[in-house]
């Protein structure tokens, strides 16, 4: 008899933390969605193309950021301003994304609330030999940037893909 309540209880604390580390990972979750910009300017090793709502890519693009936003953990993003200056040589020689808007937008993460008119997306970096996990943000000029987006092999190789098109 002592022995089951024993084994008893062990189950129920079992089952106790396992609540509580699930709870833990949903919560570290941002959950977030990023709305669609007025305008996607896809920069390829020099190239740029400016995308509006009425191109083929431009939903498929915004979904495929907001994956990595919702599937990102909030415990895992650093922010810094240290090489922002450094963004707009990026734009000559990666391949990025960069959302404009027309107005004043804003998002909360980390418990800091982000105020921006544009998002800018490293997607694959110089050397071709990893993922971006960064954005920046900004209002005329970039002020932070944010290191530790979800970078998923798969949602990357079709934002890769994405952009190679629209240089064609």
């Amino acid at each position: 008899m002592k022995k089951k309540a024993i084994i008893s209880s062990l189950i129920l604390v079992l089952v106790v933390l396992l609540i509580g580390v699930f709870y833990y990972i949903k919560s570290s979750k941002l959950n977030i969605s990023i709305p669609a910009p007025n305008r996607i300017i896809t920069y390829n090793h020099g190239q740029s193309k400016i995308l509006t709502s009425n191109d083929k890519n431009f939903n498929d693009i915004v979904k495929l950021i907001n994956d990595r936003f919702e599937k990102s953990n909030s415990y895992n993003l650093k922010h810094s301003s240290k090489n922002v200056s450094s963004l707009y040589k990026n734009k000559l020689s990666w391949e990025c994304l960069e959302f404009i808007y027309d107005g004043d937008k804003s998002l909360k993460l980390k418990n800091k609330n982000i105020k921006y008119r544009k998002l800018f997306f490293t997607i694959r970096s110089e050397n071709n030999s990893d993922y971006g996990t960064d954005f920046a943000y900004g209002d005329k000029e970039y002020i932070a940037e944010v290191f530790g987006l979800y970078n998923n092999k798969e949602v990357m190789t079709n934002l890769l893909d994405i952009i190679d098109k629209e240089m064609k």
